[in-house]
């Protein structure tokens, strides 16, 4: 099944790339694992995706690199209504921080839809953001949204950053469960956030 979904994503490809990727063992393995964790099929037939995802984390190209800038500029808009960043209260006690320059965050409105969806049930959640069992289930889980004017440098994750785990990254600025996801500069200790329930 995978072989056909494979041949029906590249079908209106010219042979010839079709051939640069088929002898290309590394992303051919890319574009089963985007299939694999559900990345959608625009994501699944981008070559300069399928390189990215076949990197090791730290070589990794910037995604403007292989997204349209009509891409990139439509993900982003996604956070307009601020965004919400997962952490623990003993990392904020710690840093002083909400978080690093490149934090992991996903949009207010999806965040308040998968709080519809899932009823609350945190552990599904951390399923749908690609996150570990435990992460906002635990006692010391805090869920904050930044809203957009207090926003700084937000762009679509390159897969470089700390908070990468590369088990369930996949390029595009989607989580392994099909959640928007941004990084955005939270190292600054007077950033103003509201805790959830908000």
């Amino acid at each position: 099944d995978g072989g056909k979904k494979f041949l029906e994503d590249f079908k209106d490809v010219v042979d010839g790339d079709l051939k640069k990727i088929i002898e290309k063992p590394e992303l051919v393995d890319a574009w089963k694992k985007m299939d694999d964790l559900g990345a959608n099929e625009v994501l699944r037939k981008n070559p300069g995706a399928l390189d990215a995802l076949s990197k090791t984390k730290g070589s990794r190209p910037d995604p403007s690199t292989y997204l349209s800038q009509k891409y990139i500029d439509d993900h982003l808009a996604k956070f307009d209504d601020g965004a919400v960043r997962f952490t623990t209260q003993s990392k904020i006690n710690q840093y002083k921080t909400l978080g690093t320059k490149e934090a992991f965050t996903m949009p207010k409105n999806e965040f308040d839809n998968l709080i519809s969806e899932t009823g609350g049930d945190f552990a599904k959640i951390e399923k749908r953001l690609g996150l570990n069992p435990g992460d906002l289930t635990g006692d010391d889980a805090v869920i904050a949204w930044i809203k957009k004017k207090d926003i700084a440098d937000i762009k679509i994750p390159s897969g470089n950053e700390g908070g990468v785990i590369d088990e369930f990254w996949i390029p595009g600025g989607k989580t392994s469960g099909g959640v928007s996801e941004a990084v955005i500069d939270l190292s600054n200790k007077n950033i103003p956030y509201v805790t959830y329930p908000f």
